[in-house]
């Protein structure tokens, strides 16, 4: 655990993780200690919010620098004439054949693994 903790340092001291993030990695290791030494299994949903945490944080740090030449040709995107303004606010997006929903409204995170 203190090897994860001193990576998750150097990693908000380089620049690459902010401190609030750094607090979220550090609950996700707690998980996956628990679940190794401990008999207690996370629900499923707690585990596709590790598992996407841990994936943003791979997409950020190796997929987007290497293609970032590739980004700045197309940023910045013309900011729409007007924004919408609707009562709720979804991302809906697909990863590994799971759809995952996020009502940011209200907090709610489901996911189904039928897409």
């Amino acid at each position: 655990n203190s090897t994860f903790a001193a990576n998750l340092t150097k990693l908000e001291e380089e620049g690459f993780l902010a401190p609030k993030s750094k607090e979220v990695f550090k609950t996700i290791i707690d998980i996956g200690n628990d679940t190794i030494h401990e008999p207690k299994i996370p629900d499923i949903n707690t585990l596709v919010l590790c598992l996407l945490t841990i994936e943003s944080l791979v997409v950020s740090l190796f997929i987007v620098p290497k293609h970032a030449k590739e980004l700045k040709k197309v940023a910045p995107l013309p900011k729409p004439k007007k924004q919408p303004s609707p009562a709720k606010v979804y991302i809906l997006f697909q990863v590994r054949l799971c759809l995952y929903r996020i009502d940011f409204s209200t907090g709610e995170f489901t996911f189904s693994q039928q897409v």
